[in-house]
């Protein structure tokens, strides 16, 4: 691919440098950055959401429920039914 060119400002320069690593090129560096983050568009600008070292472990414990799924919904089909005024048909 022919190289291009692009105009970044003096202090985003100045990061890029620093963030560089065993002399990569801006491309290389700037390629590895992207791997670390998501760009999400959110209306007229990018939003930059950083990935964690380890995504799943950033998870862990996001699903764990004090009850079973089963009991659960039994539980949210129980209220939904008292919200109502209707009575079980179990």
């Amino acid at each position: 691919m022919a190289p291009k060119e692009i105009s970044v400002s003096d202090d985003v320069y100045e990061m890029l440098l620093k963030l560089m690593i065993n002399g990569e090129s801006f491309s290389d560096t700037i390629l590895r950055l992207s791997k670390k983050v998501v760009l999400v568009e959110s209306g007229d600008h990018i939003k930059i959401i950083p990935i964690p070292d380890d995504p799943f472990k950033a998870l862990e414990g996001a699903l764990d429920l004090p009850v079973q799924s089963k009991e659960l919904r039994k539980l949210v089909e129980e209220e939904a039914l008292k919200e109502t005024g209707r009575r079980s048909t179990r």
